[in-house]
């Protein structure tokens, strides 16, 4: 699979699709200022997880008001993954195979200290959450952050989440 922006959705995992929607989903409702939980809500309800939710939003909450840079989450339409999106599977895959170096090395390239620790507990919970209803995220994506970013900013229609 090459550089993160040259990934397509449709190459992904059911698991990752999933956390990649309500990812973008929440980035959408963000930047419209428009509510989305009842959608997110729904789609964690048939996952078979809707606390879900509640980790999700803390956790991009988080990144929407610490975030160091700006970060690439693209709009949901987009058939392409950006490098913070993978970034985000990343983590969320370390979490789930007990790779905290990895977790402290993608929330140290997204948040001052502060608050990367506060991300530490919501990334945790999702992970963990999706890991107990079976939804367990390859990890296919290797922490590379410059190379990452890098393949995140070559694409200028990009949506940004700050």
């Amino acid at each position: 699979m090459g550089e993160s922006g040259q990934v397509k959705i449709d190459e992904l995992s059911c698991p990752e699709q999933f956390v990649l929607w309500t990812a973008r989903s929440w980035v959408a409702a963000f930047k419209t200022r428009q509510p989305a939980f009842v959608h997110l809500r729904q789609g964690f309800e048939v996952a078979g997880i809707p606390d879900g939710l509640f980790a999700l939003d803390e956790l991009m909450g988080l990144l929407a008001s610490a975030a160091r840079r700006s970060l690439d989450f693209r709009c949901v339409k987009c058939r392409r993954l950006g490098g913070d999106e993978a970034l985000l599977l990343h983590c969320l895959a370390a979490c789930q195979a007990g790779h905290t170096a990895d977790i402290d090395r993608v929330l140290a390239d997204w948040l001052p200290p502060a608050a990367a620790r506060m991300a530490v507990r919501p990334v945790t919970v999702l992970a963990t959450l999706l890991d107990g209803v079976g939804l367990r995220l390859p990890e296919r994506f290797p922490m590379r952050g410059a190379e990452l970013r890098a393949a995140a900013y070559a694409d200028p229609g990009l949506q940004r989440l700050q």
